[in-house]
């Protein structure tokens, strides 16, 4: 898989919103929307949920922590987590960055930046894994010639197709396995 190619925006933008403001009320809703922009250009992934808490939730995953603000920033999606504040007058993420462009690398660690497929078998394996919404108006299609015979083909690439109709009968097939099959469904009428 490749990483996001707007990764680098991101990191550009996550850096200038934290060294001109150091209010967690105020950056909250920018980040949540800088994560909604790039999220644009991934539409299929599920987004990323920013929200406030409090700082003394903050206790529960760190041990000895002094944050300046009463709430921090949570980012979450799927196994990854983290947790953003202002502590003795400086941003501070998960209790060990304090530079804002390696926090702004850490916060570009979320699964969202690493997991965009290059090939068919990727797209089911996100799709699999419910990484992945399952719209097949929007799913990718890669490398090759179109298939000759597009019923049910959700994607393909030179080698394979996504074929089904909802998730739970999707197959990755190899494109000669997927012409033999469409050949013997036009004799089977007759």
């Amino acid at each position: 898989m490749k990483e996001l190619t707007y990764k680098s925006i991101f990191l550009i933008r996550v850096s200038e919103l934290l060294n001109s403001c150091d209010d967690v009320l105020a950056v909250q809703p920018v980040l949540q929307a800088i994560y909604k922009d790039i999220h644009k250009e991934t539409p299929l992934v599920k987004a990323i949920d920013v929200k406030l808490v409090e700082s003394k939730y903050l206790f529960n995953y760190f041990y000895q922590i002094e944050p300046t603000s009463v709430y921090a920033i949570q980012v979450e999606h799927f196994d990854y987590k983290a947790f953003l504040w202002i502590e003795r007058d400086e941003w501070c993420l998960d209790d060990g960055y304090f530079s804002i462009d390696r926090i702004a690398k850490e916060l570009a660690k979320a699964e969202m930046f690493g997991r965009i497929p290059e090939n068919v078998k990727e797209l089911y394996q996100l799709l699999m894994d419910e990484y992945w919404s399952f719209k097949p108006v929007q799913f990718p299609v890669f490398d090759g010639l179109e298939p000759k015979d597009m019923d049910e083909v959700l994607s393909y690439d030179s080698n394979y197709v996504l074929a089904g109709k909802v998730l739970e009968n999707i197959e990755v097939i190899t494109r000669q396995d997927w012409d033999r099959l469409c050949d013997n469904e036009k004799h089977w009428f007759e």
